[in-house]
């Protein structure tokens, strides 16, 4: 064997170990890429994944939930074997949006029973009966009151639509149609009765606590108009009345106590209270 074949094989063993070398090296890199591109898809999946239980938790026990969008990207260099450099560019977007309710679509129903004083009523003393179904911010409100003295008697029926605009969990506006009626019986008399249609506003607030307690205060306000069906001769009823109300309530879980006190279109001024059931 000559020298020339000798370099010649020596050249072609430095090729081949030098192609070996290179083959390691590069798969030995696309493993520590392909390690690297594990680790930050795992860390953004861990970080959308806790992001994802925090939204559900705060559905159950907040108002709002916050929703995020994730995006990243890495880049970096290897040398031998080795990641020698890299950068991860990260982003988040989020937006705040309401949650939905769990009693969305509860209605709630509430009774309640009292008396009542008026300076319109017969005997200017009244047995009041109340019952209200509400869903989400709308409430239906019918209320009953008869006040008896012979030979008159009283009889009081209205019903309420009322709308609840929310400014905080507590506090709300709202805006409430009304009609009332009322028949004054006279006995072996001249019996008459009366129709009431108003308009009210007002405000408000509503505090529950965690044991289960809860204070809420209400007031309205608004303009009655008359309407007549058969009126007395010595009795002069005017055409509006400036109406009026005002209710504070206190109870925990389905009982509460409630005072109120205003101007009624049809009982007059007065006050009353009783207790609730709620359920």
């Amino acid at each position: 064997m000559n020298i020339r074949s000798l370099k010649t094989m020596a050249v072609a063993g430095l090729m081949a170990f030098s192609a070996g070398t290179a083959k390691v090296a590069a798969q030995t890199a696309q493993g520590t890429l392909n390690k690297a591109s594990e680790i930050v898809v795992k860390d953004s999946s861990k970080v959308a994944s806790d992001s994802l239980a925090a939204m559900k938790e705060g559905v159950r026990d907040a108002r709002t939930i916050l929703l995020k969008k994730y995006s990243g990207h890495f880049q970096g260099s290897v040398k031998q074997g080795r990641i020698a450099d890299g950068s991860l560019e990260y982003a988040e977007k989020g937006k705040t949006i309401l949650a939905p309710s769990k009693n969305a679509n509860k209605i709630n129903f509430a009774v309640d029973g009292g008396v009542t004083t008026g300076s319109e009523l017969c005997n200017n003393v009244g047995l009041r009966f109340h019952g209200s179904a509400q869903k989400h911010n709308t409430k239906f409100d019918v209320t009953g009151i008869y006040a008896g003295k012979e030979p008159k008697s009283d009889f009081i029926a209205k019903a309420s639509a009322t709308q609840y605009f929310p400014l905080n969990k507590d506090v709300s506006l709202l805006a409430k149609g009304e009609a009332e009626g009322v028949i004054r019986r006279v006995r072996g008399g001249d019996s008459f009765g009366e129709a009431w249609p108003q308009v009210l506003g007002g405000a408000r607030y509503e505090h529950k606590f965690d044991n289960g307690m809860r204070v809420a205060l209400q007031g309205e306000a608004g303009a009655a108009f008359k309407i007549t069906e058969k009126e007395h001769s010595f009795h002069d009823i005017p055409k509006s009345k400036f109406v009026y109300n005002a209710e504070g309530e206190f109870g925990i879980n389905q009982v509460s106590g409630f005072v109120g006190a205003g101007n009624d279109a049809a009982a007059g001024r007065g006050v009353y209270g009783g207790v609730r059931f709620k359920f």
